[in-house]
């Protein structure tokens, strides 16, 4: 909505009057997102396997007056701590997730910057044999990470840095101290090997900042 603020002074008899108009932009509404596994044929399971099942967020129906929308996804983890990911222009994103994923989010966000409130897509992690299913779906992580270096997209090997390293950082006890350290050097090379590649955004700068404080 539109509002007119105005102010008026009076001295000795003297009027003095100004007014500036406020534009209030709304964030966009009548939308909705979901978060299925992309493995399950025909249905819409928020289940799976950590770092190995591949789920997918999706966002439909968004109406906004201020286009383009962006899309801001991210995950929270059990206990409440979470991260996001730099906006992106698709409606739906691919995502792997670790062990102490409780839900996806994503926030829409106008061409103003108006975001609406994080929308929480609970999921649920199956462990299965837990060690055994934990490094390989590390390992398997990595190997998606590399796969996206070499395909230039920095922003997937951000998230999935972030992703292995809260896991990596939870269950310190599976692998010994030099092989988390392998792998966090195997982290931080990737998230370097990238950065030619990114976009020099802001948003891409802060991203790039949190995956390498959590490796």
């Amino acid at each position: 909505m539109t509002y007119s603020i105005s102010l008026t002074v009076t001295e000795d008899g003297r009027l003095g009057r100004n007014e500036i108009t406020l534009l209030i932009n709304l964030p966009p509404s009548s939308g909705s997102c979901e978060v299925c596994n992309l493995d399950a044929a025909g249905t819409c399971s928020n289940s799976g396997i950590a770092m190995i099942t591949t789920f997918r967020v999706s966002c439909s129906n968004w109406a906004d007056e201020d286009l383009p929308l962006s899309y801001i996804y991210g995950f929270e983890m059990v206990g409440g701590d979470g991260v996001s990911f730099s906006p992106k222009d698709s409606p739906y994103l691919d995502q792997l997730v670790g062990s102490s994923t409780a839900a996806m989010t994503v926030q829409v966000q106008d061409s103003l910057d108006a975001l609406t409130p994080v929308q929480r897509l609970p999921i649920s992690i199956n462990t299965g044999r837990r060690l055994l299913t934990w490094a390989t779906g590390i390992e398997n992580a990595l190997s998606e990470a590399e796969k996206a270096k070499d395909q230039g997209d920095a922003a997937k090997v951000n998230s999935l840095a972030q992703v292995i390293a809260v896991d990596l950082a939870s269950s310190a006890n599976t692998y010994t101290i030099p092989e988390r350290r392998l792998r966090r050097s195997t982290l931080e090379q990737l998230i370097s090997s990238t950065l030619a590649s990114a976009a020099p955004t802001i948003d891409y700068a802060t991203e790039t900042m949190s995956a390498g404080a959590l490796v």
